[in-house]
């Protein structure tokens, strides 16, 4: 989707979709529009037409998605140049299908719609047309007729003109062919979304149905010719000066603050613009500056000063320390979850080494175990941590190389750490391993051989899972993030 803003004479184009993809769209089943469902609207690799598809059996009746496009600039619907669709109908026998293409206003109420199908399941009988739906009510249209036994590519095109009221008409063509199909009753209407919505009929097959193009252009030049001042700026009718006027109500202390903080003046036989500004924001905090810049863009900053909470009244030694504990605290390390969460997952494999190791030799199994679970939690949620920074392009520093080594270090030296202490009481083996876990009488007989097989192998075990974790997150990375 191109959205242009092009500040001609005359208009402003505002949408163009020559639907080679569906960026803008969005689907929204909370729209309100139709009988909503699942389903897609799909552009195929290669082509330039959008589709509908996917879209379940069920409900009974007409029902489909709706995909909607948020316009950035709303405008009024008396600054409506061009509403145009090229749509186009492809008739197989027993299929059904209808294609909606619509603008609605900031109330999410239809204003303008272009649509076509085939409502016919025993015959090839397509249709094309383009409606009107005034704010009261009622609806004005154009149609092409029916057209039997072929497909179709046909051009819809809608626009705001004066008319016999006041309010203006709308007119219309299809193919060229054209015609006024209603009086406005409300030539002010704020336009706001341009909508799609793909429709079937109950579990019958759809026929197919593509839009080639959407073209929105609208005159932000024109105002309201209703007003008692036409050339008066109408809040959002998509002109610079209502769109400033907007936000200098809601900015309005900010930029009058601003304002009265900011001086200009030009000095020299070569031309210096000077640029001061003076803020204050509080009693006790202050800032004066002076920068200056030439015709080539040459910048000088010529003088600087600042009172911070009484800052200039500490010696050069406090102020130092005030500047470090304020970059402390503004910038800290352990601002960054992932550097707590190395931290913690350093410490717990400490504390998993010396668990285990008390575990083999008194027997007490339970902060081995309560450890070795603290460090397989901390060691999962620091690797999900880490990748999510790494697809967020926000993992760097000079402690990222570093905590990833941390982590694999870490999972490297519990393995063979694991498989030493396995060796070395003879289990070189998977049953033997299992043994030291389901035969109690095993265990007993042979109990600091039991305890040290359980311990070792229940770390190997939970390493081996975190290590293909890893694994398998930093495959995603190489391979399957963009």
């Amino acid at each position: 989707m191109d959205i242009i803003y092009y500040l001609g004479i005359n208009f402003v184009f505002l949408v163009h979709d020559n639907c080679n993809d569906m960026d803008g769209f969005h689907q929204d089943l909370d729209f309100g529009y139709g009988t909503s469902s699942d389903g897609e609207f799909i552009v195929e690799s290669g082509n330039s037409y959008m589709t509908p598809e996917d879209i379940p059996s069920s409900p009974s009746g007409w029902h489909g998605p709706n995909f909607v496009h948020v316009l950035d600039r709303p405008f009024r619907l008396y600054q409506l140049s061009e509403f145009s669709v090229i749509g186009q109908l492809i008739q197989s026998s027993g299929t059904l299908g209808k294609t909606y293409v619509a603008l609605f206003d900031e109330n999410k109420q239809i204003t303008l719609l272009i649509m076509w199908g085939d409502s016919w399941l025993n015959s090839k009988k397509g249709y094309f047309n383009v409606y009107f739906y005034p704010q009261n009510g009622g609806s004005h249209s154009q149609s092409s007729g029916y057209i039997y036994n072929s497909g179709f590519t046909k051009t819809g095109k809608l626009r705001w003109g004066e008319g016999m009221l006041s309010d203006g008409a709308i007119y219309s063509s299809i193919d060229g062919s054209n015609s006024v199909i209603g009086s406005c009753d409300n030539a002010s209407r704020v336009i706001k979304y341009v909508v799609l919505l793909g429709y079937r009929y109950s579990h019958y097959n759809l026929v197919n149905m593509r839009i080639h193009d959407i073209n929105v252009v609208a005159d932000l030049n024109a105002h309201d010719p209703n007003a008692p001042n036409p050339d008066e700026p109408v809040e959002h009718d998509g002109t610079y000066e209502s769109r400033i006027k907007s936000a200098k109500t809601a900015a309005g202390p900010y930029v009058t603050n601003a304002e009265s903080s900011v001086t200009f003046y030009w000095t020299g036989w070569w031309p210096w613009c000077h640029i001061t500004v003076y803020l204050v924001t509080s009693p006790a905090c202050t800032l004066d500056m002076h920068v200056k810049v030439d015709l080539i863009g040459s910048f000088e900053v010529v003088d600087t000063r600042s009172n911070f909470f009484g800052l200039q009244a500490m010696t050069e030694s406090e102020q130092e320390t005030a500047e470090h504990e304020t970059i402390i605290n503004t910038d800290s390390v352990w601002d960054d979850t992932s550097n707590v969460l190395a931290v913690a997952f350093a410490i717990a494999s400490l504390a998993l080494i010396v668990t285990t190791i008390a575990y083999q030799l008194t027997g007490v199994w339970q902060p081995w175990l309560l450890s070795l679970g603290v460090w397989f939690g901390i060691g999962l949620a620091f690797m999900l941590v880490m990748h999510q920074k790494w697809l967020a392009k926000e993992w760097t520093g000079e402690y990222a190389g570093l905590k990833y080594f941390l982590l694999v270090a870490s999972l490297l030296g519990t393995i063979a750490g694991a498989l030493g202490g396995l060796l070395l009481i003879g289990c070189r083996s998977v049953t033997r391993l299992i043994q030291y876990w389901t035969y109690a009488r095993y265990f007993t007989a042979v109990s600091a051989a039991g305890w040290k097989g359980r311990s070792n192998s229940g770390n190997l075990v939970c390493a081996l899972i975190l290590f293909a974790v890893l694994v398998g997150l930093s495959l995603h990375i190489a391979f399957g993030s963009s």
